[in-house]
């Protein structure tokens, strides 16, 4: 019975034709926008929040049927009352699932779509120049993101699509969460 259980879950989650084309390789360019907040012991405190800008530069690499091995790059820029001209540098990997192995390169919107999920982990560096309140310098810190969106073909090989994704930093005594979206455009090779 658990084989049984085991060999269903594995089937419908990679489907069933593992080897159906070549793997896709594609590469991901997004400007953002993100909103800072602080954790507590018990509870976010909104009222510790910041804007910030994040550009995110991402590759993909078809693993095996909907699943990717992703490689990121990801540079945040915060500015703020709290934080004057902070920048993070997070390179990071992860996987993600799409919801269709291939879309058509045709069609409606719902037949040029692909739903994503990825989760990703990594080093975040910081680098506060003016900051009053954190420590100025350097200092490295272990983060994670899950995000989620969807990519809609144009061409063939092009999409654009809409993106969000959540990050949690260990950042000293200190953590924080890092919620940013926005539009990104991608490019596949097969």
């Amino acid at each position: 019975m658990k084989k049984t259980a085991a060999l269903l879950f594995v089937t419908l989650l990679f489907g069933f034709n593992l080897t159906a084309r070549a793997n896709e390789f594609s590469m991901r360019a997004a400007p953002q926008l993100g909103v800072l907040g602080m954790i507590s012991d018990a509870a976010l405190h909104a009222a510790a929040s910041r804007v910030n800008f994040v550009s995110e530069f991402h590759m993909e690499y078809q693993i095996v049927s909907r699943w990717f091995a992703t490689a990121s790059f990801h540079h945040l820029y915060f500015f703020g009352n709290r934080a004057d001209h902070m920048n993070v540098f997070a390179p990071a990997a992860g996987v993600k699932m799409v919801s269709f192995e291939d879309v058509a390169a045709s069609g409606d919107f719902f037949d040029k779509t692909r739903w994503w999920f990825e989760i990703e982990g990594g080093p975040y560096i910081h680098q506060a120049r003016f900051a009053a309140v954190i420590p100025r310098g350097t200092q490295t810190d272990l983060g994670f993101s899950f995000g989620a969106g969807f990519d809609t073909l144009f061409h063939k090989r092009w999409a654009a699509g809409f993106q969000t994704k959540m990050h949690t930093v260990f950042y000293g005594p200190d953590n924080y969460i890092l919620l940013h979206f926005g539009p990104h455009l991608m490019f596949r090779f097969y």
